[in-house]
């Protein structure tokens, strides 16, 4: 404590021998003074605040860009992903549409131009050619016209209800026929009234006044006879009588006309200015056993737009079990594909029906599958050939 009493007179008498300082300065011009320096600290103040605001701006600045940059970058992304996606899937549909517009112009889908051909000549068959025996609860009415030349008999099916009166149907079977559209010559019982009489196996017929059949030259009687006997004999049906005398030509003038089921293949017709394909009946001798039924099924006709409905190299070896009849492929390499397979077991069933078998197995075909056809199992004969799918 002494110690530092000492100190403080030593700094008292050093500070009274230092000369004596006087201010001349008033009070007003020190005032000013002392303002103006506080004024500049102000000012200098103010200006570094201000210089702080654009660094402090450009900290924020970069760090918005560092936060918002990834979600611009992958919002932007995600817009070209979709905007890909879309002309990605427009593309895929465009590509679908040109290649579905025409099977035609894609000649890998054929493994040569013969398959192609044979592919292209059964594709025309847009309308079924059968009508199978699954249609339940349904029955055929059954009509028929004759080609253009007057050659052959086209058969043709309705379905009705199968508690319907036949007789009903049968009289206004005109009505449904489209004889132009076809390409076939026209229904020759348009005005003709039918009674079916199931139960005496008959069927009697008025004709109109003036109805000659054989105004249609010599094959008018013949055709008359054949196309009752599509019609009605598959009622069981086994003559027609006629309400008045008509003139068949050489047969001379009958009141009645028994109907014969006689043997007949069934080919392939499109007619020449006719929209849709047909299976056409072509009789054959009743001494005709099934292995030349199918090789005459190969054989076309080009005079009358008939064309064979078994492929030429097709081999089959034939046998029956009573009322099943057996088709064994002798080579599967020479099956039929696709639609080709199809027709040829509509028509070859509808052939076996008129030789009186009620089911065909096929075996050694190299496939199970053929359209609506199990080859694994028998197949039912047809109930007819050629629906019309305007039912009744």
């Amino acid at each position: 404590m002494k110690k530092q009493n000492r100190k403080d007179k030593h700094l008292q008498e050093t500070l009274r021998q230092m000369p004596e300082v006087r201010d001349h300065l008033d009070k007003d011009t020190l005032f000013r003074r002392i303002s103006s320096k506080q004024r500049i600290k102000d000012a200098s103040h103010k200006k570094k605040w201000f210089a702080f605001w654009p660094i402090m701006g450009s900290v924020i600045a970069l760090g918005l860009l560092f936060v918002l940059a990834p979600l611009l970058l992958n919002g932007e992304s995600m817009q070209r992903a979709g905007e890909d996606s879309a002309d990605n899937a427009s593309d895929r549909a465009n590509r679908v549409e040109e290649s579905s517009g025409n099977e035609t112009d894609r000649p890998e889908m054929f493994d040569n131009e013969k398959e192609r051909s044979t592919i292209d000549r059964y594709d025309k068959t847009q309308h079924p050619l059968v009508v199978r025996s699954s249609e339940k609860n349904r029955t055929v009415i059954h009509g028929a016209v004759a080609d253009v030349q007057g050659q052959y008999v086209i058969p043709l099916s309705f379905t009705a209800p199968a508690e319907v009166n036949k007789n009903d149907y049968l009289n206004e079977l005109g009505q449904y026929m489209q004889e132009k559209a076809w390409g076939t010559s026209h229904y020759m019982f348009g005005e003709t009234s039918f009674q079916l009489d199931e139960a005496n196996q008959q069927v009697k017929a008025t004709f109109p006044e003036n109805f000659l059949p054989t105004k249609q030259g010599s094959s008018g009687s013949y055709m008359l006879e054949n196309l009752l006997a599509s019609m009605f004999k598959p009622y069981q049906v086994n003559k027609v009588v006629f309400t008045e005398e008509v003139d068949l030509g050489k047969i001379g003038r009958v009141k009645q006309l028994p109907l014969r089921s006689g043997k007949v293949v069934y080919k392939i017709h499109k007619p020449e200015k006719g929209n849709r394909t047909f299976l056409i009946e072509v009789p054959v001798t009743d001494q005709t056993d099934f292995s030349a039924a199918l090789d005459e099924m190969k054989n076309d006709e080009k005079a009358f737009h008939v064309s064979g409905s078994v492929p030429e190299n097709t081999n089959l070896s034939v046998s029956d079990n009573g009322q099943q009849l057996l088709l064994s492929f002798r080579s599967n390499k020479n099956v039929p594909k696709n639609q080709e397979l199809v027709t040829m077991i509509d028509a070859i069933l509808m052939t076996a029906k008129r030789f009186g078998y009620e089911e065909v197995r096929f075996s050694h075909a190299g496939e199970e599958q053929a359209g609506p056809y199990d080859l694994t199992e028998p197949l039912n004969v047809p109930l007819g050939a050629n629906p019309i799918s305007r039912s009744f």
